[in-house]
C-alpha cells in the first residue's frame, strides 16, 4: 500500500464519520456533497489497491458486476418508493437515505460493489430530499 493509498483510505474513513455527524445535525445539503466526495474517493481507493495486485481482474469484475444503467434505474425507482413512503407517513426521504447510507457503509466492507451501489442510491435519495426541501420553500 502506498502512502497516498493509505492517506486516501483515512480520508474515506473520516468522511464516513463526518457524514454520520452531518446526518445527525440535520445538515443535509452538506451531507449530499460529502457523500459524493466519499463515493469518489472510496472508488479510487478500491481501484488503486486492486490494480496493484491484478490490474485486469478488477476491470473484469467491474464490467460484469455493476451495470451503470441498472444502478441508475434502481436509484430512480427508490426515489419513487421514498416519495410514497413519505406521503403515507411511514418514513421521510431523509430517513430512508440515512438508512441506505448506513447499510452501504456496512455492506462495503464485505462486498464493495454492493456498497458502492447502495451509497449511490443513498446519495440519490439525499438529492431528492434536498430538492423537495427547496421546492417547499
Amino acid at each position: 500500500m502506498t502512502d497516498k493509498t493509505a492517506l486516501r483510505g483515512r480520508a474515506v474513513a473520516l468522511m464516513a464519520e463526518a457524514l454520520d455527524l452531518l446526518d445527525r445535525a440535520g445538515e443535509d445539503a452538506a451531507a449530499i456533497y460529502l457523500q459524493q466526495a466519499h463515493d469518489i474517493a472510496a472508488r479510487l481507493t478500491a481501484l488503486r489497491a486492486d490494480d496493484a495486485a491484478d490490474p485486469d481482474r478488477r476491470s473484469r469484475e467491474r464490467a460484469t458486476s455493476l451495470d451503470p444503467a441498472l444502478v441508475k434505474a434502481i436509484g430512480g425507482a427508490l426515489a419513487v418508493v421514498s416519495a410514497f413512503l413519505e406521503k403515507s407517513g411511514v418514513a421521510t426521504t431523509d430517513d430512508f437515505a440515512q438508512a441506505l447510507g448506513i447499510y452501504a457503509t456496512v455492506s462495503r466492507g464485505e462486498k464493495e460493489d454492493e456498497g458502492l451501489a447502495l451509497a449511490y442510491w443513498a446519495a440519490t435519495l439525499r438529492d431528492v430530499a434536498e430538492f423537495n426541501r427547496r421546492e417547499k420553500g
